[in-house]
């Protein structure tokens, strides 16, 4: 790479020494093409022009002109062309020559204020991500947010009160990517009296929706699927997968009562940090499951 970058700066310096013979060698092309049919004359001067250019292997020059019409369009190319290199260089040139010019505290000073601000950056991130984390204290959800797509790594966790997002294009947290992550809901549901409840699970890009370790609805691409089932009496583990892929990111659950009924209510899991878990379990009886259709 540092190769590369020193025969660019190299060539670039050379259209600047270059100006007066590359200027004359247009000048002579252009007389060339106004007075009659020199094509082979006007094809060396350009050769020329492209070993100053830095083409030595004359790549995309015709080996012989056919036409007058062949030979002007190449010519207004090189002109343009050699505009925008000479412009180019001559920026590079200057600022060049005001960095020679700046005292020797200079790039330190410059070196300090970019650390400052990513230091602040991150500073702000990290306060962005705190208030994040603290949003709902008193959600029975507890929330792990992993930055990779397969539950993989150390998570962000924080309490919520249901599954309900639509994120868009952006992150759940700064902190967090906008593609590529993944994030689990788990929660205890206390039963008090059997209910039948009509679950729908929405989600781009895949979900699961999963109860007491079994899954009810699974959502592979961008969709919904739709679940009734019997809630039985007892304390049930109730989780929802969501996985990102790209774009755009959404998940959400509906057919529950967030705030609870006479019939369930929602309590915070155990978390040992290890593991996360229910006390006592019940069966569940999934009535039937249908339906995988567009996102609404």
């Amino acid at each position: 790479m540092t190769d590369t970058a020193g025969v660019q700066s190299e060539m670039e310096g050379g259209i600047i020494a270059n100006s007066r013979r590359s200027q004359t060698l247009f000048r002579s092309a252009s007389t060339l093409l106004a007075s009659g049919p020199h094509l082979h004359a006007v094809l060396v001067l350009h050769r020329e022009l492209y070993r100053i250019l830095g083409r030595i292997d004359n790549a995309g020059l015709p080996g012989s002109y056919t036409s007058s019409l062949q030979a002007e369009e190449e010519h207004r190319r090189l002109l343009a062309e050699y505009a925008q290199r000479r412009a180019q260089s001559k920026a590079a040139a200057r600022l060049k020559d005001l960095w020679r010019r700046l005292p020797e505290w200079a790039p330190w000073a410059i070196v300090l204020v970019v650390t400052a601000g990513l230091v602040m950056r991150y500073a702000v991130a990290f306060a962005d991500r705190v208030i994040w984390q603290r949003q709902y204290p008193e959600g029975n959800w507890i929330s792990r947010y992993y930055t990779s797509r397969r539950f993989e790594g150390s998570p962000l966790i924080r309490y919520d009160v249901g599954v309900d997002y639509n994120w868009g294009m952006q992150p759940p947290v700064e902190t967090m990517p906008r593609d590529e992550w993944s994030a689990r809901w788990d929660t205890c549901v206390v039963v008090t009296a059997d209910v039948a409840l009509e679950l729908r699970l929405v989600a781009d890009d895949s979900a699961k929706l999963i109860l007491d370790e079994v899954p009810l609805i699974v959502i592979k691409k961008p969709g919904r699927k739709d679940a009734r089932l019997l809630l039985r009496s007892g304390l049930r583990h109730l989780r929802v997968d969501f996985q990102e892929g790209r774009r755009k990111a959404e998940v959400h659950l509906t057919g529950l009562n967030f705030d609870g009924t006479e019939s369930y209510h929602f309590q915070r899991p155990v978390f040992d940090g290890a593991e996360l878990r229910c006390e006592e379990r019940a069966p569940v009886s999934v009535l039937s499951a249908r339906g995988d259709g567009p996102s609404p």
